[in-house]
């Protein structure tokens, strides 16, 4: 963690950090103590074990009613004053089971700051809704997108998505009260990963031919806006199936990973060990096509990875689901897509899904 130009003021290795709304405290997975800490800016201590591993980890983190309440990528909250570090719950349903029974594991939540409304991923499409109370109105855009972030007074949800004609990512935003979409970046790289600051403005990730870093957009919530469009339907996988055809075996596993994003070096880490180990899968992998050919290779050398690599085109990324969010797992069995996950698992994780799969 460095503020300023030269001054770090803590280290430790971890992942997922997130910032409390009063931006005294900071949230993260510990890898120096393998458990969920928080560490405080003011006093430099660092609480340890403050909530169960399982829940899940990419948090994000709100004051609900008083009371600071932490919801995980994983469908999964809990409040940070409970006696019992071990116990967390899943997020209500408001009507999710009937279009996907594991809904929880797919839809990648994130909280608003007040803690009452959380943005997900309902059939790759984005949904705002009441993150524990079903009466707050849902708003289904119609959109696909990603990385979904509330602004600090609630009305705005910033996303990045595919541009119109599949060559990046670009940076929108719905302004919740008027059902509007709002047009953020116009840039000929790839814009991502929005996050709002307390000012109203956006940082955010821009790669391009020019420069590769960091940049604030703000006076965009005057720019033109248009109705959101109608719900539809993502196409899924259709590309991949001549592709796994190719592969003599009975289960294939395909997965989309970024060289950028630390998730995926577990992964991919963990399907090679399953490949060696199972006769009767095989792993494809691809990098997200925003990726620098060099950042590929250096990754995949780093961590020793040597599965068997195809290319995947900006115009092939939406019927992958990649789109929402990387890594990305897509199993095959018999050439027939059976199932998929986000994110990352364990060897262990990996292997139980696959034996659940092919027993059905």
């Amino acid at each position: 963690m460095r503020l300023g130009k030269n001054a770090t003021v803590f280290s430790e290795p971890g992942i997922d950090a997130y910032w409390s709304p009063s931006g005294n405290e900071l949230i993260y997975f510990s890898y120096a103590s393998r458990s969920v800490s928080i560490w405080n800016r003011r006093s430099g201590s660092v609480r340890r074990d403050v909530a169960s591993v399982e829940a899940g980890d990419y948090f994000s983190w709100g004051n609900a009613f008083g009371r600071d309440l932490v919801v995980t990528i994983q469908g999964n909250f809990y409040y940070l004053d409970t006696n019992s570090r071990g116990s967390f719950s899943h997020l209500p349903s408001c009507g999710e089971d009937h279009i996907d029974p594991s809904w929880r594991a797919r839809a990648r939540p994130l909280l608003s700051k007040d803690g009452r409304m959380v943005s997900m991923f309902l059939g790759g499409l984005l949904v705002i809704r009441g993150a524990l109370d079903c009466g707050v109105p849902k708003l289904e855009t119609g959109i696909s997108a990603a990385k979904a972030d509330f602004s600090w007074d609630g009305r705005y949800v910033a996303f990045h998505r595919l541009k119109p004609d599949a060559t990046g990512y670009e940076i929108d935003v719905i302004d919740i009260k008027r059902q509007r979409l709002i047009h953020v970046t116009d840039l000929p790289g790839s814009s991502y990963f929005p996050s709002w600051t307390k000012n109203g403005s956006l940082s955010f990730r821009y790669d391009s031919d020019i420069y590769r870093g960091f940049v604030i957009s703000s006076n965009f919530l005057g720019n033109p806006s248009e109705q959101l469009p109608d719900r539809r339907t993502v196409p899924r996988v259709d590309v991949l199936n001549e592709l796994t055809k190719q592969i003599p075996k009975r289960i294939v596993i395909y997965h989309i990973w970024a060289p950028w994003n630390a998730h995926s070096y577990d992964s991919l880490t963990a399907l090679q060990r399953l490949q060696n180990e199972r006769k009767d899968v095989s792993v494809l992998i691809a990098a997200e096509p925003g990726s620098l050919a060099s950042d590929i290779a250096d990754g995949l050398k780093r961590y020793q990875i040597g599965l068997p690599s195809t290319a995947l085109g900006w115009k092939d990324l939406p019927s992958t689901g990649a789109d929402i969010q990387v890594p990305m797992t897509l199993i095959f069995v018999k050439d027939r897509l059976v199932d998929f996950r986000f994110g990352t698992d364990t060897y262990e994780g990996y292997s139980r899904w696959l034996d659940i799969l092919t027993s059905q």
